[in-house]
């Protein structure tokens, strides 16, 4: 009988000793509340983003989902406190990657684009060119017609560190060489708001939120070659470009949004991860999160493309950004 429990024991230690070494995320993912962290502050289209997919990834992962809004420094507080958390998909980051490319166009991080695994590029959110819809500007020959005979003197709000401060300084001044009167913002809604009332002449800005101004504002063109549902009226500036007699391109360009984590999870903890991915592709085709899309009118901007092709576009979004940053830094 000691014989017997003797070996029984030792059994159980060689047990032990070979699942020690496991990752405990690959057999009790997840071991509590999960943590989506939002670098805005609540109201805007990506704290609403994170906050209507929260209870559909509750349900499927079977703990709290909670949204951690840590907002400033344009992402940059977010970003830092996500990545000083334990790399263990307890806590994942609603990512705007337009503002990681903008600190990594800068100046070198830890948290670096390559260092993200992103689950689905959820949506694209198009830049698109907006002025007064009691404006003289009827079409985007107007607009830039009026810029080449009046240098520096239409007012343009632009959101600092974004893709569209980049989008449209090098569609202006880099292809159609005109110039416009910069107007740096820190608020996209104020930004926008100034437009309405008719201090600022113009913004680029993304397609959403335009689109709740309603009449209000007159959008010229959409950063993009298909256009958008949105706006039908306004002009791909590809095709603008091409009608122009310029040959060179953009990118589709716009706020790319969507749920990423720290690569070294995805990589270390791949189990947890797939438990994870699974999770969230079961949320985002949930019934409740589709009717949310479609009432908030972000079916729109919806993409949902797979994570490889996600993660590729993602990469290319952010060369551009670091192809173009002396728009950034003004130099």
């Amino acid at each position: 009988m000691n014989r017997l429990i003797t070996h029984l024991a030792g059994a159980a230690c060689i047990a032990v000793l070979a699942t020690a070494g496991l990752p405990a995320m690959a057999q009790d993912y997840p071991n509590g509340p999960v943590n989506i962290v939002v670098g805005f502050a609540p109201g805007g289209s990506d704290d609403t983003g994170a906050r209507a997919l929260a209870p559909a990834l509750e349900q499927q992962l079977g703990v709290p989902v909670l949204v951690d809004s840590r907002p400033g420094a344009a992402m940059q507080i977010a970003l830092e406190y996500t990545w000083a958390k334990p790399h263990d998909g307890q806590t994942l980051i609603w990512m705007n990657q337009q503002y990681l490319s903008a600190i990594e166009a800068l100046s070198p991080v830890d948290y670096s684009t390559d260092q993200w695994t992103w689950l689905e590029l959820l949506q694209n959110d198009p830049v698109v060119v907006v002025v007064n819809a009691n404006s003289p500007w009827a079409a985007m020959d107007d607009f830039v017609e009026d810029m080449r005979a009046r240098p520096d003197t239409v007012t343009m709000g632009l959101l600092i560190g974004s893709v569209q401060v980049l989008a449209c300084k090098r569609l202006f001044e880099g292809l159609l060489s005109v110039k416009f009167r910069e107007v740096p913002q820190t608020s996209g809604g104020a930004m926008r708001s100034a437009v309405v009332g008719g201090h600022l002449d113009a913004t680029c800005t993304n397609a959403s939120e335009t689109y709740a101004l309603g009449p209000d504002v007159r959008t010229l063109a959409v950063f993009n070659d298909a256009g958008t549902s949105l706006m039908p009226d306004a002009v791909p500036v590809n095709a603008y470009l091409k009608e122009k007699g310029i040959t060179e391109t953009l990118p589709d360009l716009g706020s790319i949004r969507g749920i990423a984590v720290p690569r070294d999870f995805a990589e270390n903890q791949p189990e947890a991860f797939q438990k994870l991915y699974d999770a969230y592709q079961a949320a985002v085709n949930s019934d409740e999160y589709k009717e949310w899309l479609k009432t908030s009118g972000r079916d729109a901007i919806t993409l949902s493309l797979p994570m490889e092709q996600s993660n590729e576009l993602v990469a290319s979004f952010n060369k551009f950004f670091d192809d173009n940053k002396q728009y950034l830094t003004g130099e």
